[in-house]
């Protein structure tokens, strides 16, 4: 609006809409073993995911999952998890949703790789966070 005299009325009109509930969750590949270049991606079944399309996947980070400090390898095993542990929370994903996928490797080829198997599925709540989704190649 423009300047306006104190003594001149203005009534501004707007419409307001509930925000669509949405989840997250924290997507964790084990046994991600990569080489330089390579990375580690999910992918699934909701447009969040990639819509099965490794190209739209999302890649997650190399972790040492808090898990492992709360309960490491016995006898203290090496220095870290004995298989790497790739993580990412991802949000807006559908809530009250079930929702399917697999862990995906982008190869330095530029070619995928996709864990093996049947795949890990997700049940996201009505909203907030679904809690830890586990995938392995």
């Amino acid at each position: 609006s423009g300047d306006l005299g104190v003594s001149s009325a203005k009534t501004f009109v707007f419409d307001l809409s509930a925000d669509t509930a949405s989840a997250s969750a924290n997507f964790i590949c084990d046994n991600g073993w990569t080489a330089p270049g390579e990375e580690i991606y999910v992918t699934g079944s909701v447009a969040e995911l990639g819509s099965w399309n490794p190209d739209n996947s999302v890649k997650l980070n190399p972790s040492v999952y808090w898990e492992y400090i709360y309960n490491p390898p016995p006898s203290h095993a090496g220095p870290g998890p004995s298989n790497p542990v790739w993580t990412g929370v991802i949000s807006s994903l559908p809530a009250s949703s079930t929702i399917e996928w697999k862990c995906v490797k982008k190869l330095t080829s530029g070619s995928w790789e996709w864990q093996s198997g049947d795949n890990n599925s997700l049940v996201t709540p009505a909203s907030d966070y679904a809690g830890r989704s586990y995938g392995s190649f």
